[in-house]
């Protein structure tokens, strides 16, 4: 019961490519610069969303990538 808020949060992430995270729980964060449009698609992808590593759930450990690449996909299929 009590992980049911961090497990929406994942599912969120992982089916909408949207990142709800008002309290910066979550293992995957916005890179705090101003979004550039300017710059190549390169930089935008491995910038814009960033790997908390020291945030990553034990049980979530394994699959942290995945996680973070299924949201990514789905933020810019989305956008």
């Amino acid at each position: 019961q009590a992980s049911l808020p961090y497990l929406e949060m994942v599912s969120r992430w992982i089916y909408e490519g949207c990142l709800d995270d008002p309290y910066g729980e979550f293992f995957v964060s916005e890179s705090p610069r101003p979004r550039e449009r300017s710059g190549p698609a390169a930089d935008f992808w491995h910038k814009h969303f960033i790997l908390e590593e020291r945030s990553v759930p034990q049980f979530l450990g394994g699959s942290r990538e995945k996680i973070l690449d299924a949201g990514k996909y789905l933020h810019v299929f989305f956008s």
